[in-house]
């Protein structure tokens, strides 16, 4: 038999580089101990005495991590609309997903300053119509209540197109001007498989909108007469596309090493036709010279459309989803498509004249022909001036429209290309997020700690950098769809809770118009995870804050326009004394088990003790909280389920009230446990 004492206020707890001061609250603490602690074989553990503080006023306290184990988090899922997808080219499987943030890690006094910054941190969100977006006020329920109200104002999309801001022009061998105008510097040299790429740096292009490029020029010089492409094509092969930040991380890491699989066309590309082997974006153009009948890069030119994907053996390539040369349609089984040869009968050249010019990348001061990458929602279309890119089997087949999904997790998208010739340009124009409002987007690292340095300075923070293995599952990427099955097309597995009912849906099942934050773990209403997705990382601060709510859903006014509109109420600081609720001690890291009728739990709990009452209070001078002193006169014992000896070098403990939720507002704990071997 043994008595053991454990505080939250411990003498020698030195060691903060282990993380143990997060567990130091009064409600929620460990101890270590310098040696092992025996405990017996059919050993139980009782409560002897406890000894604490309570600040009787609201307090929420988001240091550290929950009862869970994870660190203080939300998730929002954003079901924008999907777009129309052409037919079978719609994803069978989802593009939304329950993005990850973590909040900030302090204690908070009022909710409402909770609140304020929740809506700060969901505003730092890539995703184009929610940066910027949130807000938060304090209003009181009918009971009173406090209600925290976000309104959202989403950005709805531009018109208008704008060129990059040079600021955030990111290249070593190129050159932006302000007119959107990108020209490879003068004396780098005109080498196959040696381009210069250029992406950006900033806020991102809007997914209802598009980016064109035009201007492809490539020097007087490198044309023969006669010869609508450039004489020399591998030394002067193009792209340009759209792509996901990779500001601070390595290329490969993000993207993957492109496979050499030779069943994908991608390795002909970087071989045969010269382009740059890390010029890999999520859709691409590539301008280069079609297949020669012994196999090497002439004209005429022609273009292939380029995806970044995993493979059905979960490997990321970039694959050719469509292609303009027909010798590569017969020996890649690539879809060929008319709109992308440039020799072929159904050719629109820059002068609007079919099968003439053949010209793509034309000569310095002769008109080019002009790309164009269409987004809506998460669905992405091509267009060569202005004529939709289609593609088939073969030639004689009937075409469908080339389209594909992205990710939530590419937000946000950057212009990029790459040019091999010197003196070569392209000209870039894209739908901003908002009009004349590109900002610089910042890396400042990736970890649990660096998510505050992000909210510290107000910077977004490129989706990828907390949910890059959203990609990296099997049915990647996500999009949102609801319960009912569409005739034709095969059900999928939803690997978290969609919270059915609550969504808007159109007739294909698909939620449209649909936010939600995910605050708990409720399991009705949840956005839980399914390993192996962020290791299961799911949201809990529902408990901490007193949330009615384990997902907020937010509505639109019924006339169709206004604000999207959520709220919670915090239950917590309404009651005088937390005796009212109870105060139950859990013992978290041995193998007892208990009932939690309350939380509808069934031997899943670790409670040891209650306390429903306290023996007396003593108010100390200069004090501002009392200190409450509890016995316990007849000792209730609990097993602890250990037939075995089982030795700890540390004891984890959590104070919490009859609804499973953490009590905050108790300090300065100390408990006197008593531990025994099993009377039968």
């Amino acid at each position: 038999m043994s008595l053991i004492q454990v505080s939250s206020n411990q003498e020698r707890l030195q060691n903060v580089s282990q993380g143990k001061q997060t567990f130091q609250k009064g409600s929620s603490f460990s101890n270590y101990f310098n040696n092992l602690l025996d405990v017996p074989p059919d050993s139980e553990i009782a409560l002897h005495s406890a000894q604490f503080r309570v600040q009787n006023r609201e307090a929420f306290d988001l240091n550290g991590s929950s009862q869970n184990g994870n660190n203080y988090n939300v998730r929002m899922l954003y079901g924008e609309n999907e777009g129309d997808y052409s037919g079978a080219e719609r994803p069978p499987y989802p593009t939304h997903f329950p993005l990850l943030s973590y909040v900030p890690q302090k204690r908070y006094a009022e909710i409402q300053d909770f609140g304020k910054d929740l809506a700060k941190v969901l505003s730092l969100s890539s995703t184009p119509a929610l940066q910027g977006a949130f807000e938060s006020n304090l209003t009181l329920t009918a009971l009173g209540k406090k209600q925290i109200n976000f309104n959202v104002v989403l950005n709805p999309g531009n018109s208008g197109d704008e060129a990059l801001n040079p600021a955030f022009f990111v290249s070593d061998q190129c050159t932006a001007a302000a007119s959107g105008l990108i020209t490879k510097n003068a004396g780098t040299g005109s080498v196959a498989g040696q381009g210069a790429t250029w992406t950006s740096e900033m806020n991102g292009i809007h997914n209802i909108g598009h980016i064109t490029f035009d201007t492809l020029n490539a020097p007087v010089s490198a044309f023969s007469a006669g010869v609508p492409y450039p004489s020399r094509p591998r030394s002067h092969t193009m792209a340009c596309g759209i792509k996901r930040i990779i500001s601070g991380q390595d290329f490969q890491a993000v993207y993957g090493e492109p496979t050499l699989n030779p069943g994908v066309h991608f390795r002909d590309l970087t071989t045969t036709f010269g382009l740059k082997r890390d010029c890999i974006g999520e859709y691409m153009f590539v301008i280069r010279g079609k297949t020669s009948a012994t196999g090497s890069a002439r004209g005429p030119p022609c273009m292939d459309i380029v995806k970044f994907e995993l493979n059905s053996n979960g490997i990321s390539e970039p694959v050719v989803i469509a292609t303009g040369d027909p010798i590569t349609n017969t020996n890649k089984n690539v879809p060929y498509s008319a709109q992308l040869d440039a020799g072929s009968a159904d050719w629109v050249d820059a002068g609007g004249i079919n099968g003439t010019a053949n010209q793509i990348i034309a000569p310095v001061g002769t008109a080019s022909v002009v790309l164009e990458i269409v987004l809506a929602s998460n669905k992405v279309s091509f267009k060569v001036n202005s004529v939709v890119v289609q593609s088939g089997a073969t030639p004689e087949a009937a075409m469908t429209n080339v389209e594909g999904p992205m990710n939530d997790d590419v937000f946000p998208l950057q212009p990029y290309g790459c040019l091999t010739g010197e003196n070569d340009t392209m000209k870039s124009l894209f739908t901003p997020v908002e009009t004349g409002e590109q900002k610089k987007v910042t890396y400042l690292g990736k970890n649990y700690n660096d998510f505050d340095r992000y909210v510290g300075v107000g910077g977004l923070i490129p989706n990828a950098i907390y949910n890059l293995n959203a990609e990296f599952q099997e049915t990647q990427p996500y999009y949102v769809r609801v319960a009912g099955l569409v005739a034709g097309k095969n059900p999928i597995v939803i690997p978290y809770d969609t919270v059915v009912g609550n969504f808007i849906t159109n007739g294909d099942t698909t939620a449209s118009g649909t936010l939600a934050i995910g605050l708990g773990d409720n399991p009705s209403t949840n956005m839980l995870q399914v390993p192996p997705n962020q290791g299961a990382i799911n949201p809990n601060v529902e408990g901490a804050v007193g949330s009615n709510k384990s997902v907020i859903v937010f509505t639109q006014p019924a006339a169709g326009v206004g604000n999207l509109i959520g709220h919670f109420v915090s239950d917590l600081g309404d009651a005088a004394s937390p005796f009212l609720k109870g105060i139950y001690i859990r013992l978290r890291n041995l193998p007892n088990r208990s009932t939690f009728g309350s939380l509808n739990s069934a031997d899943t709990d670790k409670l040891i003790s209650v306390i429903n009452k306290y023996d007396y209070t003593e108010n100390q001078a200069g004090e501002q909280y009392p200190i409450y002193n509890y016995n316990e006169n007849e000792k209730l014992y609990v097993a602890l389920n250990n037939p075995a000896l089982i030795q700890v070098n540390k004891l984890d403990f959590q104070l919490v009230d009859k609804s499973g939720k953490e009590v905050t507002d108790v300090d300065e704990t100390t408990l006197v446990l008593h531990l025994r071997q099993r009377r039968v």
